[in-house]
C-alpha cells in the first residue's frame, strides 16, 4: 500500500474514532486526537508512534473488525510505522534492512566475522581462537576494538540525528520546541517509569484479550538490559581511557557487574518477547513490521548470550572464538540500528515529547482564558 493510500485509510478510520472516543484515556494518542478537528499525513505519523501497541483499543472498540467499519487502529499504526522507518532511512537503499532483515543482517555478520578473524589469525594464528588468553585485547587489539566502537558509535548517533530530525519536522514539530526542557522531563518520566505500557491502567490486552502488564515487564527488562550493558561500557572506557587501568577486571568491578546484570536482563526481555510474539495475534500488525521486530530481537539476545558466554570463559582454550562470534554480533547490531526497528527509540520519544508539547500549550491556554 503506497502512503497516500493509507493516509486515505488512516484518515478513514480516525474520523470514526475522533467521534466515538469510546477509547478515551487508554493512552495519549485519543488525547492528541481529540485536539484535532481533521488529519493530516504529519498527524498520523505522529499518532503512529505515540500508539505503544497495547491493543487495549482495538478489543473495546465496537467498530473493530469484522464490524463494516472494519476499524483496525494496532494494524493501522504498526503500517504507518513501517512506512516511517524507510522514507527516514538514509541513505534510502539503508531501507533493505527493514525488507529484507535477515539477509542484510546476515551478509553483515559474515563480513564481520570474517575480518575479525583475519585480525586474531593475523596475531597469533590458530592459537588466538583455541588457547589461553589474559586479556581480551591479546585475540582482538585495543586500538582495533576502541576505534571500531567509537566509529560505529558515532556512526549511530550521527544517523540517529539526522532520521530524528527528519521525522520531527514530519510529524509538525518546530526547532524551538526542542528546547523545552519541562516538556523533555515529562516525557523522560514516561519512558523510564513506561507509563503507557499500561494501557487504560489494567494492561496490555497483548498478546491476547486480557489485560496484563507482562509486556511492560519485559520491556523493561529489555530497555534496563541495555541500559545496563551501556552503562558497563561507559566505566570500561573511563577505566582505560583515564585511569590507565585495564582488563580483565574482577567480577564485582563496574563493568563486569553492570555488562552481566544488562546482559541478563536482555535475555529475559528477549525471550520474553519472542514467547509473546509467538502467540500473540498476528493480523493486529504488518506482516513486514513483524519481521523487522524479530531481527532485532534476535541480534539482542545473541549479543548479550555471547557476552555472557565470552565472561564465563574467559579463562578458558576458547575465550579467542567466543569473543569474535560475540564482537561480530554486536558490530552486526551496530551496523543495522539505524535501519531497523531499534529506531523506535527516537521516533517514540520524540512523539512524546510533542505530546507533551501540546498538553502543556493547551494547559497554559486554559489557565489564560480562565
Amino acid at each position: 500500500m503506497n502512503f497516500k493510500a493509507l493516509q486515505e485509510e488512516a484518515e478513514r478510520q480516525y474520523m470514526i474514532c475522533n467521534a466515538c472516543r469510546h477509547c478515551e484515556g487508554f493512552c495519549p494518542v485519543w488525547d492528541a486526537m481529540e485536539r484535532r478537528n481533521f488529519f493530516e499525513a504529519k498527524d498520523l505519523k505522529f499518532f503512529s508512534y505515540l500508539c505503544h501497541d497495547c491493543r487495549d483499543c482495538f478489543y473495546a472498540c465496537p467498530y473493530s473488525e469484522p464490524h463494516e467499519f472494519g476499524l483496525n487502529i494496532p494494524k493501522l499504526n504498526s503500517t504507518i510505522r513501517y512506512q516511517i522507518h524507510l522514507e527516514n532511512s538514509w541513505p534510502k537503499k539503508a531501507g533493505v534492512v527493514m525488507n529484507r532483515g535477515y539477509l542484510a543482517g546476515s551478509v553483515l555478520f559474515v563480513i564481520a566475522f570474517s575480518a575479525l578473524l583475519m585480525i586474531a589469525y593475523s596475531l597469533h594464528g590458530l592459537t588466538s581462537l583455541f588457547g589461553y588468553h589474559s586479556s581480551f585485547y591479546d585475540v582482538i587489539p585495543y586500538d582495533v576494538m576502541d576505534d571500531a566502537g567509537l566509529a560505529l558509535g558515532f556512526y549511530i548517533l550521527a544517523m540517529w540525528i539526522i532520521q530524528g530530525l527528519n521525522y520531527w519536522k514530519e510529524i509538525g514539530g518546530k526547532p524551538s520546541q526542542l528546547f523545552d526542557m519541562r516538556s523533555h522531563l515529562v516525557s523522560i518520566h514516561e519512558v523510564l517509569s513506561h507509563k503507557w505500557f499500561k494501557g487504560g491502567g489494567s494492561g496490555c490486552d497483548y498478546p491476547k484479550e486480557i489485560g496484563t502488564k507482562t509486556r511492560m515487564y519485559f520491556h523493561g527488562s529489555m530497555f534496563f538490559g541495555f541500559l545496563s550493558a551501556f552503562l558497563a561500557t561507559i566505566i570500561a572506557a573511563y577505566l582505560q581511557r583515564i585511569l590507565g587501568y585495564m582488563p580483565p577486571y574482577p567480577i564485582l568491578s563496574g563493568p563486569v557487574f553492570f555488562g552481566v546484570l544488562g546482559g541478563f536482563l536482555m535475555i529475559i526481555g528477549s525471550l520474553g518477547f519472542l514467547i509473546m510474539k509467538a502467540s500473540s495475534d498476528s493480523t493486529k500488525a504488518y506482516e513486514r513490521m513483524l519481521k523487522a521486530d524479530y531481527l532485532v530481537i534476535y541480534l539482542l539476545l545473541f549479543v548479550s548470550t555471547t557476552g555472557l558466554l565470552t565472561l564465563a570463559l574467559r579463562a578458558s582454550d576458547y575465550m579467542g572464538l567466543i569473543l569474535v562470534l560475540h564482537l561480530s554480533l554486536v558490530g552486526t547490531l551496530f551496523a543495522v540500528v539505524p535501519f531497523s526497528k531499534m529506531n523506535h527509540i527516537i521516533f517514540r520519544y520524540l512523539s512524546l515529547l510533542k505530546n507533551n508539547i501540546e498538553s502543556s500549550q493547551q494547559t497554559d491556554l486554559r489557565e489564560v482564558t480562565a
